[in-house]
């Protein structure tokens, strides 16, 4: 599952999409991939995903878990 963060990244990378803050959904699922290989080094990871699938609309996860710290290896 591909989840929206709650919190809008950096404004220059909105700049970059031409977007603004606001104009993406927020605390939602938003999608589906298959995560096939992560490269990169710690700090900068790079995830490649498979098969990418838009959900028809966002949802908000239901009983999902506390956050937690996210090590791939």
């Amino acid at each position: 599952m591909i989840y929206a963060s709650l919190t809008p990244g950096p404004l220059k990378e909105f700049d970059k999409l031409g977007l603004q803050p606001g104009n993406l959904p927020t605390g939602v699922l938003v999608g589906t991939a298959e995560l096939v290989d992560c490269t990169g080094r710690p700090g900068a990871y790079e995830w490649h995903l498979r098969n990418p699938a838009r959900r028809a609309r966002p949802e908000k996860p239901k009983k999902h878990p506390q956050p937690v710290w996210f090590n791939p290896f």
